[in-house]
C-alpha cells in the first residue's frame, strides 16, 4: 500500500482524530509518530504517517517479517528495529498526538471538548 500512494497515515482503531493531522508532518522525514512515554527514543506504533521512501519501506519489511515470529511485540520490536535502521523520524507533539500513558494517565480520560481559540 505505501508504494501505491504518496503518503500512508496508519493509526489503531481507538483513535480519535478531532481535526486534520497533514499539516503537523512538516520537515524531512520518512515517518512521523508520537512518544510513547516521555522516554524521548520510544515511539508509539499507533499513529504513523508514513512517506513512500526506500527507508520506510525496508523498515517496514523488515518489522514484518520480525513481527511473523513474535506478533503480540509490535512496539518494542518496531522501537529495537527503529534503533538499527536508518529511519528518519519526526516526533508529534505529545499534547495533540498523545499515546496511551498520556491520554489515560492518572486524571483519567482526557477531555475530548475541542479547544476555542
Amino acid at each position: 500500500m505505501l508504494e501505491s500512494y504518496s503518503y500512508v497515515i496508519y493509526t489503531d482503531v481507538d483513535t480519535v482524530w478531532l481535526e486534520d493531522p497533514r499539516p503537523h508532518f512538516k520537515g524531512d522525514f520518512d515517518v512521523w509518530m508520537t512518544l510513547d512515554e516521555e522516554i524521548p527514543t520510544t515511539f508509539c506504533t499507533g499513529f504513523m504517517a508514513l512517506l513512500p521512501t526506500s527507508s520506510t519501506v525496508d523498515m517496514l519489511g523488515t518489522w514484518d517479517l520480525e513481527l511473523s515470529k513474535a506478533p503480540q511485540l509490535n512496539q518494542p520490536i518496531f522501537n529495537k528495529l527503529l534503533h538499527q535502521k536508518s529511519l528518519k523520524v519526526g516526533k508529534l507533539d505529545r499534547q495533540l498526538f498523545p499515546s496511551g500513558d498520556l491520554y489515560f494517565g492518572e486524571e483519567g480520560v482526557r477531555s475530548l471538548e475541542p479547544q476555542r481559540d
